[in-house]
């Protein structure tokens, strides 16, 4: 829901702010791209935000409101299986608990309104009234409970694979397939989460959301890597250089989960289509067959 925004919105400011350099309005003359003062650079962006901030309001209201009702229904799903006469003594239910708890990770994440957004960014993200460590924990948590959600759905459906397409009992699943779906769904959360850590890949994005990889605020415009402008505290495109971990985790998270799912169903789907060709041998429409053939006898 948030990651087109949290990408489109830092792109279309700084758009606004290359057209205004071509217009020659409040920046130099030397094509460098930097502001002629600090000051005209806080007071545009400042104008902008004023004239953005509705829109933009709305949306991490949105983005927060839905997130809790997530969380919460998430909280109530796992009470409903707590209170079953299954409880979590089968491997569907207990996948389904590490679905639930990746989801309010995630939609914990998605749910603090921009308050974990560094404070000196309120110039032009509304809320923001945290540092970089809130920043970066509210980012981890957001790698954190996606990448949980997404491959243990990846292993709700290999369990269903297992069970429907090769027949496998409860008792196989549970001793045999079971614990490396847990591991493998939480030691890839856990890895991608920290290694973007690592390198410092948690950064705030024109959204609010702490998951840009570069931090390049409308200040930084025009200044070299590691550059802290004065009255700000971090330093400019922090992050860069460091890519490959960004793309690594998104090419893990946007190409394995459609394939393992995808090509689960696919089986999945197979295995019905003859399971049912199977059972159409039997019952009322055999009977009618055979009662038909020995009429046209």
């Amino acid at each position: 829901m948030s990651f087109i925004p949290d990408v489109a919105i830092p792109i279309i400011r700084r758009i606004g702010l290359e057209q205004e350099q071509e217009e020659g309005s409040d920046y130099d003359e030397m094509g460098k791209g930097t502001p002629s003062t600090m000051e005209d650079l806080i007071s545009h962006c400042a104008s902008e935000y004023e004239k953005n901030q509705n829109p933009v309001r709305n949306y991490v209201i949105l983005r927060g409101i839905t997130g809790m009702i997530s969380m919460f229904s998430s909280v109530v799903l796992i009470w409903i299986i707590r209170r079953s006469h299954v409880g979590f003594s089968s491997s569907y239910q207990r996948l389904l608990l590490g679905l639930c708890v990746g989801d309010i990770v995630f939609s914990l994440s998605n749910s603090m309104l921009n308050a974990f957004v560094p404070a000196e960014l309120r110039y032009y993200i509304w809320n923001a009234r945290g540092n970089v460590i809130t920043c970066t924990m509210q980012g981890f948590l957001y790698v954190l409970g996606m990448s949980l959600a997404v491959f243990y759905l990846c292993s709700l459906n290999l369990y269903y694979l297992a069970v429907v397409k090769y027949e496998k009992s409860e008792e196989f699943v549970r001793q045999k397939i079971e614990p490396f779906l847990h591991c493998g769904s939480i030691v890839i959360a856990v890895v991608l989460a920290i290694s973007n850590l690592a390198l410092k890949n948690y950064n705030p994005s024109g959204a609010g959301h702490c998951v840009s990889p570069v931090y390049y605020p409308p200040h930084c415009v025009g200044c070299d890597d590691g550059v802290i402008r004065e009255g700000f505290t971090i330093p400019c495109e922090r992050g860069r250089g460091r890519l490959p971990a960004l793309l690594t985790t998104f090419f893990i998270l946007a190409s394995s989960p459609p394939i393992i799912i995808g090509v689960s169903l696919f089986f999945i789907y197979r295995a019905v289509v003859k399971l049912e060709q199977k059972i159409a041998g039997y019952g009322v429409g055999s009977l009618r067959a055979s009662v038909f053939q020995q009429n046209s006898l």
